[in-house]
């Protein structure tokens, strides 16, 4: 248990408690976590851990950009994490096939395909039928075609946890209250 003045008292050690202890005590901030279970064991540690900047509610305004910025900083704290802590959350830049069945669904993915491909960084495609299939012989052969998306992030929240646990330095006060 930690002892003296704290400067921050975070409440909660999910993903965001974590994160942003671990950014406090990096500049130097004596950080305490308070948790009721163990760190990240309930939604943090049980999400799917995938990051699709370039889709979903706010996209492409007001939220684009935020959420491309978002990724990236994944990316490179996914590296800091990894050397910190010694624990590899084998994140990964992946792809997505995002079938259509309706001639709406195909004019909407067409739609945000313009939009989509003037955004660095990433790759967007449309499948014909037999192209989805031929990439994902699982996909289902009755679909209109695929956007098909590159540049999405895939991490194992699982493997995040035990680099919290072991991390000598700024994670430590993640289970003994205060840093390195």
């Amino acid at each position: 248990m930690a002892t003296g003045p704290r400067d921050v008292v975070i409440v909660g050690g999910g993903i965001v408690g974590c994160l942003s202890g671990y950014l406090l005590a990096r500049q130097g901030l004596k950080v305490t976590l308070l948790e009721a279970d163990s760190v990240g064991s309930h939604a943090s540690g049980f999400a799917f851990g995938e990051m699709g900047p370039m889709e979903g509610a706010g996209i492409p305004d007001p939220l684009l950009d935020f959420s491309v910025w978002s990724l990236n900083r994944h990316i490179s704290l996914s590296a800091e994490l990894k050397e910190d802590s010694g624990v590899d959350n084998q994140h990964q830049v992946c792809a997505r096939l995002k079938l259509a069945f309706h001639a709406e669904a195909v004019q909407q993915y067409q739609d945000d395909r313009k939009w989509q491909q003037k955004v660095g960084g990433f790759q967007v495609d449309w499948l014909e039928p037999a192209d989805v299939v031929k990439m994902e012989p699982r996909a289902n052969p009755d679909s209109l075609g695929a956007s098909y998306l590159q540049g999405r992030l895939s991490l194992t929240a699982a493997r995040w946890r035990p680099g919290k646990r072991r991390r000598s330095g700024a994670w430590k006060f993640c289970s003994a209250g205060s840093p390195g």
